[in-house]
């Protein structure tokens, strides 16, 4: 691993003690994230929900399903999405008003998952992404590596204030203790073990800058399935089947099924695959003490273009599927 590193310290939002350390070789596989209790920091009840990335364009009538739904579901339920591609202008807009519609109704715990960034699966996505660990990896960064990196920490920043502000909306109301946070660092990011230290340092840099701005998070890292490492006190969210992710997956982990749909309908790569299927993966899953979020294709919007974001339609339930898309969500999230 890179000499060098700050190491930071902080308290997560249960109160634990953290602390990276950067004094283990790069050669080790598993970075170090020390704990002062683990069990505290994993051990939530398995949750429910659903990964609904394009939330932030969505329309105020589907922030309100989104919200009705988990309320209704019963237990611990999650929400995910992806802020800054879909909505840079304003990208927690719409998460705050399905916060403030949901928690005081949610039965359980209602964590909210922000996924930090994200680059398409494709040639010229995959090399930013290469640049971007790169500019993370080395000591001495170059003035462009500079900029990647303090890229990346305005986002950080923007949402450090978020949680800020949604937590002492929580707190007025006596609902602190049921709203957690997670920030995951990049979306199915494809890091390779030979820059676990690029990861940590990524790690560590939002841990700072959690503990300048008094906020605090649980952290996750998700990514593609040749791409897997672990950091220790930090969870591990996989994509794909149940099939394909449930041996990497350990108690405190999160599996979605983005990427493949449970829908009847054919996959790119031919499968079919049903919703009464993902239901007995959930099931499955979360006897394992594993969280699960539904992902469905229309929570991506449309019209589906690589880089258009910005600009596509996000309305699952709102749009001429809507009665189909509204009683998919409701059987998965009701599911026991």
């Amino acid at each position: 691993m890179p000499h060098g590193l700050v190491l930071a310290s902080m308290t997560d939002e249960w109160g634990t003690a953290m602390m990276l350390s950067a004094t283990q070789p790069m050669s080790l596989r598993v970075m170090t994230l020390c704990l002062a209790s683990m069990a505290t920091g994993l051990a939530d009840a398995a949750s429910k929900g659903m990964s609904f990335i394009g939330a932030s364009r969505a329309g105020t009538n589907d922030i309100r399903f989104a919200a009705d739904s988990l309320a209704a579901a019963g237990g611990d339920v999650q929400f995910a999405f992806l802020p800054f591609e879909f909505n840079p202008a304003e990208p927690f807009d719409n998460v705050s008003d399905l916060v403030r519609s949901a928690l005081p109704r949610v039965k359980g715990k209602l964590r909210v998952t922000v996924y930090l960034k994200w680059y398409p699966h494709d040639a010229g996505g995959m090399a930013e992404q290469a640049n971007f660990w790169s500019a993370w990896a080395t000591n001495s960064p170059t003035i462009e590596q500079q900029k990647i990196r303090q890229g990346f920490m305005s986002r950080v920043a923007k949402a450090n204030d978020w949680v800020a502000e949604i937590r002492a909306w929580a707190a007025r109301r006596g609902l602190d203790d049921q709203l957690g946070i997670t920030f995951v660092p990049v979306l199915e990011d494809t890091c390779p073990v030979s820059r676990e230290g690029a990861y940590l340092r990524v790690i560590n840099a939002i841990i700072a800058a959690q503990s300048k701005d008094r906020v605090a998070s649980k952290l996750r890292r998700s990514c593609l399935s040749n791409n897997i490492f672990r950091v220790n006190g930090a969870s591990l969210e996989l994509h794909g089947t149940w099939s394909q992710c449930k041996n990497n997956l350990q108690a405190g982990d999160t599996w979605s099924n983005d990427g493949t749909r449970y829908d009847g309908t054919r996959n790119e790569d031919g499968s079919v695959y049903s919703l009464d299927q993902f239901i007995s993966a959930q099931r499955d899953a979360r006897i394992r003490a594993i969280n699960v979020m539904y992902w469905d294709a229309s929570y991506n919007g449309a019209p589906y273009e690589a880089r258009n974001w910005a600009r596509r339609t996000v309305n699952p339930f709102t749009s001429a599927n809507k009665n189909t898309e509204k009683q998919t969500l409701t059987k998965v999230i009701s599911a026991r």
